[in-house]
């Protein structure tokens, strides 16, 4: 850290302004990230997984961004890269507090792969409807 100030101390006010704006920008990256996904994954109803009628709503809103990436992300004919799958659907349980257990997508990733030859690919309709009977 002396190391760094020695070396702000000799450059250029200029450089040392966009380093001090680095270091700010550096610390607000964390809260602009929770600002964006925060009200989808804070919530005490996010988190309940089945619950009263308004968190099966929730959960039915949360999915639908699931659903919509997948979709997304499918090619022509309806499947998608596992690899992929496995990234989506990790990713937005996480974010979207979908509570799906990792054994189950796992097994159920596996089951899809298999049933479509074993090449590596899922079908999007067939994972869409599998994940809303997985939690």
């Amino acid at each position: 850290q002396q190391q760094r100030q020695r070396q702000q101390q000799q450059e250029p006010p200029f450089t040392q302004q966009r380093l001090q704006s680095q270091n700010q920008h550096q610390h607000q990256q964390p809260q602009r990230y929770h600002d964006a996904v925060g009200s989808h994954s804070s919530s005490s109803a996010h988190r309940s997984g089945g619950g009263g009628g308004g968190s099966i709503d929730g959960w039915n809103e949360r999915f639908a961004h699931l659903d919509n990436a997948l979709n997304m992300s499918a090619a022509d004919d309806g499947f998608l890269e596992l690899d992929e799958a496995i990234r989506l659907v990790e990713n937005y349980n996480l974010i979207y507090a979908l509570d799906f257990p990792k054994e189950r997508v796992a097994a159920l990733l596996a089951d899809l792969d298999a049933s479509a030859g074993g090449r590596g690919l899922v079908s999007i309709r067939n994972l869409s409807s599998q994940l809303r009977t997985c939690r």
